[in-house]
C-alpha cells in the first residue's frame, strides 16, 4: 500500500509518528489517528476491483449502506438487501464477490421497501474512492474489528513539507 497524508499543523513529523498512525489505524485506534491528522485529511483509496458497494450484515442479508463507484447507481440503492450471492445465502461471514474486472456474479437482492427478490446479473469493475477526515475515522471503527491479528511492514517513508508517503504491506487475519 502507499498511503499519503497530512499532519496536523505544528506537529513535528518524524518516523515514529508515521509508523503510530498506520499502527493505530489497523487497531482501531481513532483517538490518536484524529489526533495526528488535519481537518482537512483526504483518504485516496487504491484502485480495487468489486461491486462498488460498502454494506453491513443484518438479519441474514448484506444491507447496502454507500456506493463506491459511481455506475453503482445503476445497479444498487442504499438500503437494497442482497441474500445471495452466487447461489450462496449471505452469512455474517460472507464476502462480496472478488475476481477479475467484468467477471459476472448472480445477485439476489429486495430493492428498499419491497420485499420482491430480484434476481441480477452484475459485472465486477475497478474503481477507487476518497474519503473525508471523518468518514475515515468511521471506516476505522467499522473495519478494525474485522481482524483478529495483523503485521504491518514498512518498506519506505518519504517526507515532503507537512505530508508523508507510506510505502507498506499489511496482512490481517
Amino acid at each position: 500500500y502507499l498511503f499519503i497524508f497530512c499532519f496536523v499543523h505544528g506537529k513535528k513529523i518524524n518516523k515514529d509518528s508515521v509508523k503510530n498512525f498506520i499502527v493505530s489505524r489497523y487497531e482501531g485506534d481513532t483517538s490518536t489517528v484524529s489526533d495526528l491528522i488535519s481537518e482537512n485529511f483526504i483518504y485516496n483509496h487504491p484502485p480495487s476491483i468489486g461491486l462498488g458497494i460498502d454494506v453491513v450484515y443484518m438479519d441474514g442479508a448484506f444491507e447496502i449502506l454507500k456506493y463506491l463507484r459511481e455506475d453503482s447507481l445503476n445497479i444498487f440503492s442504499i438500503g437494497d438487501k442482497i441474500y445471495e450471492i452466487n447461489n450462496i445465502k449471505v452469512s455474517k461471514n460472507s464476502e462480496l464477490p472478488k475476481g477479475p474486472i467484468d467477471s459476472i456474479h448472480k445477485i439476489i437482492l429486495t430493492k428498499k421497501n419491497d420485499s420482491t427478490f430480484i434476481t441480477m446479473d452484475v459485472p465486477l469493475s475497478e474503481f477507487s474512492y476518497k474519503e473525508t477526515k471523518l468518514s475515515f475515522l468511521n471506516s476505522i471503527s467499522l473495519y478494525s474489528h474485522k481482524w483478529y491479528d495483523f503485521d504491518v511492514k514498512f518498506l519506505d517513508i518519504f517526507y515532503q513539507k507537512n505530508k508523508a508517503f507510506v510505502y507498506y504491506k499489511w496482512e490481517g487475519s
